[in-house]
Parts: structure tokens; C-alpha cells; sequence
């Protein structure tokens, strides 16, 4: 398969490590579950993360996540546990871990955990450890690692656990890479599959996100397969009256491509031109992020002002007002556009009201109108808001 449909194995599993977490630890790592104590937050710490490792997550085939949890053995204690997930053979693989280890408990003074999820199609590549010993010197870090094709398929089938559906579906993006008949027949069954575990309607359109990243189709078939999903789903939960979630999220998902356009246009008013790196990096950013650099974009005079906030510098960027004002009014432009592409064209009226709305409802009106069907869905709206 070419570029458009080799699958997104490093976006697809950041996305299930940011919304699934415990269940990942839950099904790989079993005895760190049983050790965190789960009525305090867990704290994501992908900053401390990327000054220790640059490069994390940056299209190496791996993903790396760092989080702070709570640790019960019988007194308070907070450990770090660092996870990656590791998607190629590398033969530097373990003495990275032991790095990242030692990196992680110099900086942050206390015990940490490293996990390693190996999600490569290799049974025979299974790396636990690194260390050395000369003259009596001794280092020697052992890691707990899971092989994702070790995994019993029978027990990933019957568990309703959302990563073990993450699982099969990585499974079957890899056994099909270069077939994509079977990847569409998997992919249907796997679609099927996910409608009669029982999932909530969240998981459901995360699980469906998901699919689509790791199981892309050429584009020849990929709308056929998209109108028999959407037929499956409705012979399996009986939805005639209202939107499908595979409908809902592929509105969402051109909402968030209007506003990576938007954003990436603005930067190119600001800056003249963007580098493939930087532009790269904003295409990766989910949509509060694209709302925090649409304000900070405002400030900028040079590119190394956009790296700077890509980095996580991120204070310091109020907009100039007048500026701001044009931001405003290029959002207000994108929600206008949404609008006739979703209800043709606007009757007078409803044009003059959305572009005098105030500025702080733009946001809100560009999810909602992910839902209206006509104008009247709209107008309702409006006066919901006090606009008409």
C-alpha cells in the first residue's frame, strides 16, 4: 500500500494510550494495575517527558507516554511509569529504555517504572534488559514487556476490554499491509465485532477513530466500506431516525481539517512560509491546541517564535487586539463556509446573525452544526443563544 493508506500504528496508539491508560496497564502490565492506587488522578507528563527525550514521538515508530500515579504500599508514595510502545525491531531498543530509566530518576529523585509494549510482527524479537559488568562494576535494568502477537487471540476476542480491541485491530493493519481486499473484509468484521461487545457510545466513536487510522483503504474502496458500516450499524443498533457515529465523526473530523487549514493559513500570513517540519508538527495538533496556537499565532514575527510554542513555551503570547480582531473574523469566516457547506446557501437574515455573533459562541456553534440537517436546525440555535 502506498503512503495515503500505510496505517498510523505511532498516532493510532497515542491516541489509545491518552484516552485508555488504565485499561492498557489493566491487560499488559497487570501487576502495575494492581499497584496504583486509582482514587487519585493519574497525571499525564509529556513535557518532562520531551526534555529528557527530544524525540519522542516524533514519527520514529514508537510512542512514548510518562505519567505520575499514586502508588499503594501502605504509606504515600508517587512513582513515574514510563511506557513505550515500540513498533519496528531496533537494535538500540533496551539500552534507550535503560537511558530514558536512569534520565527519568535523576531528574525526577524517585522510583520509576518502565513498561515496553512490543508491536512489531517479529516473535522471535523480544528485548527485556540492558546493562554490562566490568571488573565488579554491575548495571542492569530489567523492563516487564508484552508482545502484542503473543497475546492470546481468543482471549482478545472475548475481552471487553477497549485495548484488546486496539490489539486486534494493530494485528490485522499488520497482517494486511499488503492486501487490501482482506484489509476491507477485516475491517468490516472488526466494525462488527466492536458493535456487539457492548461498548458505550464513546468508545464506540474512539474505537471507530482508531479503526480508520490503523486500517486505511485506498480510496477506491474506502467509501463502499464506509456505506456498509453504516448500513451494519444500523441493522445492529436500529439507528433510523438520527446520525450514525462513523456519519458524526466524519463531520467532526472535517470540522478540525477546516481549522488545521485556517490555522496553518494564518501562520503562512504571519511567518510568509513554514518549513515541512513545522508544518508537520501543527498538522499533528489536536483541536485545543489549534485554539491556544490561534491566539499565540497573533504575537509571532518569526518562525522560531512558532518552535517555541511547539516546545511547550508557551506564555507570553497575548494577541495585539486589532490582530486578535482578525483571527476573529477568520474563524467567523471558516463557520460561515461549514454552514453552507452543511445547509447550502443562507437566507439573508441567517448570514447577518452569524456574522454579528459574538465572538466567545463561534466555537460552540462550529460543534453544534455538526448535527443541523436544515436551516431550521440553525435559526433554533441562534435563538438559544439569545440571537433570535
Amino acid at each position: 500500500m502506498d503512503d495515503q493508506t500505510a496505517a498510523d500504528f505511532d498516532g493510532a496508539w497515542k491516541y489509545a494510550l491518552e484516552h485508555y491508560m488504565p485499561a492498557c496497564l489493566h491487560l499488559f502490565f497487570p501487576k502495575v494495575y494492581a499497584g496504583v492506587d486509582w482514587g487519585q488522578p493519574l497525571i499525564f507528563c509529556d513535557k518532562e517527558l520531551e526534555q529528557i527525550n527530544p524525540e519522542a514521538n516524533t514519527g520514529k515508530l514508537r510512542v512514548d507516554k510518562l505519567i505520575r500515579v499514586a502508588w499503594r504500599n501502605g504509606q504515600p508514595m508517587t512513582i513515574f511509569v514510563h511506557l513505550e510502545i515500540q513498533a519496528q525491531r531496533d537494535v538500540d531498543f533496551a539500552k534507550r529504555m535503560c537511558r530514558y530509566h536512569v534520565r527519568l530518576f535523576d531528574r525526577q529523585n524517585g522510583p520509576v517504572l518502565s513498561l515496553a509494549v512490543l508491536a512489531d510482527d517479529d516473535l522471535q524479537w523480544r528485548p527485556d534488559h540492558f546493562g554490562y559488568d566490568i571488573a565488579d562494576c554491575e548495571l542492569m535494568l530489567r523492563f516487564p514487556t508484552v508482545k502484542l502477537w503473543a497475546l492470546d487471540a481468543q482471549m482478545l476476542e472475548a475481552s471487553a476490554n477497549p485495548i484488546a480491541t486496539i490489539t486486534l485491530i494493530h494485528r490485522d493493519a499488520q497482517a494486511t499491509r499488503h492486501d487490501p481486499e482482506e484489509r476491507m473484509r477485516r475491517k468490516i468484521v472488526r466494525f462488527r465485532a466492536c458493535l456487539r461487545q457492548g461498548y458505550t457510545a464513546e468508545d464506540l466513536r474512539h474505537l471507530y477513530r482508531l479503526l480508520d487510522q490503523l486500517m486505511r483503504l485506498p480510496p477506491s474502496i474506502d467509501e463502499p466500506v464506509r456505506a456498509t458500516m453504516r448500513q451494519i450499524e444500523q441493522e445492529e443498533r436500529g439507528m433510523t431516525a438520527f446520525v450514525t457515529s462513523i456519519e458524526r465523526l466524519a463531520r467532526a473530523e472535517g470540522a478540525v481539517e477546516a481549522k488545521h487549514e485556517i490555522v496553518l493559513r494564518l501562520l503562512k500570513r504571519k511567518l510568509v512560509a513554514l518549513n515541512p517540519a513545522l508544518e508537520a508538527e501543527v498538522a499533528a495538533l489536536d483541536t485545543t491546541q489549534l485554539d491556544a496556537l490561534s491566539e499565540a499565532l497573533l504575537s509571532f514575527t518569526v518562525q522560531t517564535n512558532l518552535e517555541a510554542w511547539l516546545r511547550g513555551e508557551r506564555e507570553g503570547w497575548d494577541a495585539p487586539a486589532f490582530e486578535a480582531s482578525v483571527y476573529v473574523q477568520a474563524e467567523r469566516n471558516m463557520v460561515l463556509r461549514l454552514l453552507k457547506r452543511k445547509l447550502g446557501t443562507l437566507s439573508e437574515a441567517l448570514e447577518a446573525q452569524v456574522a454579528t455573533l459574538n465572538p466567545t459562541l463561534l466555537e460552540p456553534l462550529s460543534e453544534a452544526l455538526l448535527n443541523f440537517t436544515t436551516q431550521a436546525d440553525l435559526e433554533a440555535w441562534l435563538r438559544g443563544q439569545g440571537g433570535g
